[in-house]
Formats: structure tokens, sequence, C-alpha cells
């Protein structure tokens, strides 16, 4: 996880428990002598932590969770498309172990290299 991810994730955590003592202990929001539960009731403060929460879990959790997948899934791709077209089997008919491939797919040893003897020996 992202260091910020972090920061985000426990200052949500932080006011979500400050909200519920405030609630829970019926703590007097008093700044300036002037009572904030006026303006930021529980109703209020309540929808305004789900928005809050909603955005960081969305935008800052599975963003870059969705991000790192689609870099990973966007790799993976690359890398079978670039592979050796050789070793790619295109004949659907053919038996069934040509079809699977050998396990290693940078293996060379597949069988089917023909050994050629030079008539040039010194």
């Amino acid at each position: 996880m992202h260091p910020i991810m972090l920061v985000y994730v426990g200052a949500t955590w932080a006011m979500w428990y400050l909200h519920i003592t405030v609630i829970r202990e019926d703590i007097r929001l008093v700044i300036m002598e002037k009572d904030l539960n006026d303006i930021l009731n529980p109703k209020r403060r309540s929808y305004i932590l789900t928005v809050l929460t909603l955005w960081v879990a969305i935008w800052k959790c599975l963003r870059p969770c969705l991000m790192g997948t689609a870099i990973s899934a966007v790799l993976t791709v690359f890398h079978a498309l670039m592979r050796d077209p050789k070793k790619l089997v295109l004949n659907t008919g053919s038996s069934k172990s040509a079809a699977i491939g050998s396990a290693d797919s940078d293996d060379e040893s597949s069988g089917s290299a023909v050994i050629v003897e030079r008539a040039d020996n010194v």
C-alpha cells in the first residue's frame, strides 16, 4: 500500500471514531461561543463522512488497485504477443501433444530439430 493511501484511510477512520465518540458521549462542539451541533448535526456529519469514506475507498484505494491490475494485464498480453511465432501452434487439427506445447515456452528441445552433417569436415 502506498503511504498516502494509509494516511487517507487513517484520517477517515479517526474522523469516524471522533464522530461516534461525540455522539456517544454527547459532547458539544463549541467554537468561538457558537455551537457547531446546530450546523453540523449528527445526521449531516454522517452523510459527509459517508461521502468522504466512499471517495477514499474508490479514488485512493480501488483506483490504484485497478491501475496495478490493468498494468499487469497489459504486460501479460504484450508478453504473450511478443513470443516467438515459430512456437505458436496455428493448426488446430494437430496432435494433442503439439497443441498443448512444451511445459517451458522457452525450451528449444521440442524434438523437431534436424541434424545436418557437413561434408567439409577437416
